[in-house]
């Protein structure tokens, strides 16, 4: 009897929206993301993240916390509030160390 081959996985590609202010930021996480041949789109605030969202219909959010005019903190919390973007995984990317910096996504 012939030993069947072990099923492999096929990854499936994402799309992937990054949101920083910061251009060397985007890049790192562009070309990270980008290795893994996932589709990518970009966006340099959080007032424009939220029209992209709408667009781009991301699988995931990669966020910057502290920029210009809009903070990731309140971009997390409009997506979470908008029952069409409440499901998109949004990870918070931040240099900030405090406690209170990290929980307070939380408290809505």
């Amino acid at each position: 009897m012939d030993d069947p081959k072990p099923a492999t996985i096929q990854p499936r590609s994402c799309r992937i929206l990054i949101v920083d202010d910061e251009e060397p930021n985007r890049d790192v996480l562009q070309e990270l993301v980008g290795l893994a041949g996932h589709e990518i789109d970009l966006t340099t605030d959080g007032a424009e993240a939220l029209e992209k969202v709408k667009s781009f219909r991301p699988d995931l959010v990669l966020l910057d916390v502290t920029m210009p005019r809009m903070d990731g903190f309140e971009v997390c919390r409009r997506l979470n509030r908008d029952p069409e973007t409440a499901s998109i995984p949004v990870l918070l990317v931040t240099a900030l160390t405090e406690r209170q910096d990290r929980l307070e996504v939380r408290e809505d």
